[in-house]
């Protein structure tokens, strides 16, 4: 009978620890496919500046089309910058990209990449707009395939860790 549970007690350590690197290595991939959208809006808002949208509009127009995390961030910019209040477009961008787009599985610097949008958008002319947006989705485009080169790496990194990390676990607990 003790025997059956620490067999048991094996098993769900090895397990768990699977499923946390299981998890992670999923996270990764949703990381992946985020900031695939996140690549995707930049196009589209590209596109939609080069037709002499207002901003407050183009980010509503573009956040029609686009899916959760970036549908409510983009939708929030949009009514922030009609509000105004007297904030910067880029104070405005940081404050509503952090409320929205923090506590996913985002890093960090995938946050600060995304808020330098704000410095670059709002502010010149639709030509210089336009350039500054090309240029950004061109160092986004070589950071997503440095992440896709990474991807399945990594994957199985966090996988093998989280087995390993259970039989560590468990032959420290025998």
């Amino acid at each position: 009978r003790d025997m059956t549970a620490k067999a048991a007690g094996i098993c769900l350590i090895v397990l768990s620890s699977f499923g946390l690197g299981l998890i992670k290595s999923v996270e990764l991939q949703k990381r992946y496919r985020l900031l695939k959208e996140w690549e995707k809006i930049v196009l589209l808002l590209e596109q939609e500046i080069s037709c002499h949208i207002p901003l407050p509009e183009a980010y509503h127009r573009v956040g029609d089309r686009v899916c959760d995390p970036f549908k409510p961030f983009l939708e929030s910019l949009s009514k922030q910058l009609d509000a105004h209040g007297g904030k910067s477009f880029r104070e405005i961008f940081t404050q509503e990209g952090k409320r929205c787009l923090a506590g996913g599985c985002l890093t960090g610097e995938d946050l600060r990449q995304i808020c330098a949008l704000g410095d670059l958008v709002g502010f010149a002319d639709r030509k210089t707009q336009k350039n500054l947006l090309d240029r950004y989705r061109k160092e986004q485009e070589i950071r997503l395939a440095q992440l896709r080169e990474q991807l399945p790496a990594k994957q199985k990194l966090y996988r093998s860790l989280g087995i390993l990390g259970g039989a560590f676990l468990v032959i420290l607990l025998l």
